[in-house]
């Protein structure tokens, strides 16, 4: 890029031969800064969908050419789907993004219903580009989810045709399928309409 700049003046100028200066700027190769970002719940059961959105952004100044983006299953999960810009299975070739301009894909993959490890799923997205990327830092973001516990609640009574004045017995049984321990539990038993509570025995 070639810059001329130019003075002239209405008083005859004794040495003209310096009223003209350029300066020579090279280009070097196009560069653009790609950055991904992933995200997630925070927590999930076993034999539920897990979604992700990740989003790549081409921070410019150059458009980004040739971008892919990888995504491996976590360890015990099985990809399911994808959606939005990307709609093939991983890795998703997302062509050419322009200077200032974004791509979101959600990504599904399944928990097992017999998921037990890790405690913690990690999934973790990367981004390249056949461009110069500046910023290496931020082609990659990882989302991480806790695996919290499955609570089952199971009831049942001694007699289904009662009399009146009967007493019946209800058990509730309160189990956690994992895999994970919980705390902060409280079961709850409402009292049905025209009953009375004689007692209430816990196992622990």
């Amino acid at each position: 890029i070639t810059n001329v700049a130019t003075v002239a003046s209405n008083t005859p100028d004794s040495v003209p031969g310096n009223n003209v200066d350029d300066h020579v700027t090279t280009l070097g190769p196009p560069s653009a800064d790609l950055a991904v970002v992933k995200s997630g719940p925070a927590t999930t059961v076993p034999g539920n969908p897990i979604v992700y959105t990740i989003t790549v952004t081409n921070n410019g100044p150059s458009d980004a050419a040739n971008v892919e983006l990888t995504d491996p299953a976590p360890a015990n999960l099985t990809f399911v789907s994808n959606a939005g810009d990307c709609t093939s299975v991983f890795p998703c070739a997302l062509g050419t993004i322009p200077a200032g301009q974004s791509r979101t894909i959600t990504a599904t993959f399944m928990v097992p219903s017999n998921y037990t490890t890790p405690s913690q799923i990690t999934n973790v997205a990367t981004v390249t580009t056949t461009t110069t990327d500046p910023n290496p830092a931020n082609n990659t973001s990882t989302a991480i989810s806790s695996v919290g516990a499955d609570l089952i609640v199971t009831k049942v009574v001694d007699d289904a045709t009662p009399n009146v004045t009967e007493v019946v017995n209800f058990t509730v049984t309160l189990r956690n399928a994992g895999p994970s321990a919980t705390t902060g539990v409280a079961l709850v038993d409402a009292i049905p309409a025209g009953l009375t509570l004689l007692s209430a025995t816990p196992s622990v």
